[in-house]
């Protein structure tokens, strides 16, 4: 059973909702807001997140860059680096003196 269910079965029990918070080990805050989102929609779901889909300044060019983005698909014009590819980095190849 999701944390969430178990939440709101100890309070539907007659627990209250700081002790289920105690109890799962979850913040009051937590137990309380969920219980308050339970009587409101019915449901102990999580809310969506994010942004809605098909929106945005660029909704109407979607095909457009969809297509541009897989014709030119590993064709950046620059060649292709790896970790260590010569920069300043963590991964910097040895010192001559100390290679084996």
């Amino acid at each position: 059973m999701d944390l969430r269910e178990r939440i709101v079965a100890h309070v539907s029990a007659g627990g209250s909702r700081r002790g289920a918070a105690r109890q799962f080990g979850v913040s009051d805050s937590c137990s309380v807001k969920l219980l308050a989102r339970v009587e409101r929609t019915g449901s102990a779901a999580p809310a969506r997140q994010g942004r809605p889909t098909g929106g945005g300044k660029l909704a109407g060019h979607l095909d457009f860059l969809i297509a541009s983005v897989e014709r030119h698909a590993g064709r950046s014009g620059r060649p292709a680096r790896g970790p260590c590819d010569g920069r300043r980095s963590r991964c910097r190849p040895p010192a001559p003196g100390l290679r084996g």
